[in-house]
């Protein structure tokens, strides 16, 4: 029979994940039996992490995330795809980002689409101010940290960073990630969110 969707609770401490499911050959063949989907979401993921094939623990990680978390096919396959592009594709790993997005609500395809567009553009944005100002690979600190989560709230593109850069070197000695944050902080404030409203102004 199909999978009847459960509805999502948030865990408790009297009731925590249980990450360290597992599933015996007999139960795993059962239920992989009884969901017709299920066995090419298998398929699916091995391919993704690029191996030739699962061990027990690793197919009770597929079979925990689909039947204990009720996660959908779509969801998973998705979610596997996304480990493998940040290069973490072990089967523990997935299985803890699960685990991590379920705690906070995020259990549908929409929402984890969402959620990763928000992580490659912050991403993206690290990259950008790391060129910008000759950050190379060395560890950001907690402030500089700080001053890009701000950034990123604003949401402006790429070219207004640019532009906020050159502008920031027009008033200082050396690059600084403190005055850049204050020049985007006063165009938000302004409701400037383009670039032809942002060169009207320097």
């Amino acid at each position: 029979p199909e999978k009847t969707p459960q509805p999502v609770q948030t865990p408790t401490a009297s009731a925590p994940l249980q990450s360290s499911l597992v599933y015996t050959g007999v139960d795993a063949k059962k239920l992989i039996q009884e969901n017709k989907n299920l066995r090419m979401t298998l398929d699916g993921v091995l391919a993704i992490v690029q191996k030739t094939s699962f061990t027990p623990t690793e197919v009770s990680v597929v079979l925990y995330l689909y039947d204990h978390l009720r996660l959908d096919e779509e969801y998973i396959l998705l979610l596997a795809t996304y480990c493998k592009r940040l290069g973490k594709a072990s089967m523990r790993y997935i299985e803890q980002t699960a685990i991590r997005l379920y705690d906070n609500n995020i259990v549908t395809v929409e929402a984890l689409e969402d959620y990763i567009k928000r992580q490659e553009d912050v991403i993206n944005l690290e990259y950008q101010i790391r060129r910008l100002f000759g950050f190379g690979e060395r560890a950001l600190t907690s402030r500089e940290r700080e001053y890009l989560q701000s950034i990123e709230k604003m949401n402006f593109s790429k070219e207004i960073i640019e532009k906020a850069y050159e502008e920031t070197m027009k008033h200082v000695d050396k690059p600084s990630l403190a005055y850049m944050k204050k020049v985007l902080a006063t165009w938000n404030e302004e409701g400037k969110t383009t670039l032809e409203q942002v060169q009207d102004t320097t």
